[in-house]
């Protein structure tokens, strides 16, 4: 078995070489490579991305909201 990593993400179109130290398990659980498991793993990403997209909207709708109508003055902190 071959087990590649990519090292690389982009940042504005840029290339930066990811420098962390990987860790890799001694036991590595392929179900989800599986043909059989495709429908179930396909499903699960895109509840994932769907999560995600849930978690972005979440944040910007706070940064939004606690610099209420374009002031500095953090609305959080006046309603405590």
């Amino acid at each position: 078995m071959c087990l590649q990593m990519n090292r690389l993400k982009y940042e504005g179109g840029n290339p930066v070489k990811l420098r962390h130290k990987a860790k890799i398990e001694k036991t590595l659980y392929v179900d989800r490579y599986l043909i059989e498991n495709k429908e179930k793993t396909e499903k699960i990403q895109e509840q994932v991305k769907k999560l995600r997209e849930s978690i972005k909207h979440l944040e910007v709708s706070i940064k939004e909201y606690s610099k209420f109508g374009g002031s500095e003055n953090d609305i959080i902190q006046m309603m405590k």
